[in-house]
């Protein structure tokens, strides 16, 4: 392991909010921070873009597309869900979270579970988790966890006394892994 990565274990994983009947694990990502030079970085996507910019300033994620695809028909064929089940997060970040998620290429994953969740993107006090509810490894496409993030804003969007749309929410899917949307601290 990195040394960057023994650094930051704990601030990470002290930093991650609990949800009940579940384990909160720190995301791994293994990227190429320079031509050449693979770092195995944790957190939510937004540290992890940060700790690659410590390693090399250069350092750039890829652009991700200007809107989220709506593709109805796969969003609508999504399984069970539940809204504001959790605190309400701004529908803003979260689909900006989408967007950084959708242009990741590769895939995520955790630990067995089930109940094994990592938090994959938190800003304004917003964030998306992932979940694998098997009971061995799973890996998932980031663009196929980002749109089950994506269906949580299609179904559960609420509009608050203050005019700004909120979100939260929980979707299962049918390979044994969720995702949630909701307010978290970051």
């Amino acid at each position: 392991m990195h040394l960057p990565t023994l650094l930051l274990l704990p601030a990470l994983a002290a930093a991650a909010t609990s949800i009940p009947g579940y384990t909160i694990v720190p995301q791994l990502w293994e990227i190429e921070v320079a031509p050449g030079q693979i770092a195995t970085l944790n957190g939510t996507v937004q540290e992890v873009i940060a700790q690659a910019k410590a390693i090399n300033p250069n350092y750039t994620l890829p652009d991700p597309p200007a809107t989220v695809p709506r593709r109805r028909s796969q969003l609508s064929r999504r399984e069970v869900k539940f809204c504001n089940n959790f605190g309400r997060a701004e529908i803003g970040p979260i689909l900006e979270g989408v967007r950084y998620l959708k242009s990741l290429g590769g895939q995520a994953s955790l630990g067995p579970g089930p109940g094994r969740c990592s938090r994959v993107s938190c800003s304004w006090d917003s964030a998306i988790y992932w979940c694998n509810d098997n009971t061995g490894s799973k890996s998932v496409t980031w663009d196929g966890l980002a749109n089950s993030a994506a269906h949580i804003t299609e179904v559960c969007p609420w509009v608050g006394s203050d005019q700004y749309q909120y979100v939260s929410g929980q979707n299962f899917e049918r390979t044994l892994w969720n995702t949630l949307v909701r307010e978290d601290d970051c």
